[in-house]
């Protein structure tokens, strides 16, 4: 069983004329510390989730894009969601026995949960200023272990 953290992409993204890998096309503070905190957890893989390119690993190169998952409707965010899970499991991924693991928003994880059998969220819901919060706690926690 591996642990796959999945974390979302950001709106704020470096403007380049060649692609970059997504570890540095997002620029998004909670991006940033969403990355920090899934690479401190060792797990065997970290994705992004993307709104245009679905799902990707960290060292993927993508093109600068201008997409928010949260303005699609919900029939093109199941679709992203289908495409997304078709994706996870070309790449190797059980959605039955892998343990995936969302730091995303609800828009990111909505319609992927209820087809990974063993999927959680972590971190606060309320919104990207508690998100930051609880990242920022746990990530200085684990720095003083």
């Amino acid at each position: 069983m591996s642990t796959i953290y999945l974390i979302s992409c950001s709106k704020s993204k470096r403007k380049e004329s060649s692609p970059l890998p997504a570890k540095s096309l997002y620029t998004g503070k909670l991006f940033q510390k969403s990355l920090q905190y899934a690479e401190q957890q060792n797990p065997d893989n970290i994705l992004v989730l993307s709104a245009k390119y679905h799902v990707v690993k960290l060292n993927q190169k993508l093109e600068y894009y201008d997409l928010y998952l949260a303005d699609l409707h919900a029939a093109e965010r199941k679709e992203w969601a289908a495409t997304v899970l078709k994706k996870i499991t070309k790449m190797g991924y059980d959605l039955e026995k892998d343990h995936f693991i969302f730091l995303t928003g609800k828009d990111y994880y909505h319609y992927l949960m209820p087809s990974m059998k063993n999927a959680e969220v972590v971190g606060d819901s309320r919104g990207i200023g508690y998100k930051l919060q609880w990242f920022n706690q746990h990530i200085m926690e684990l720095e003083e272990e």
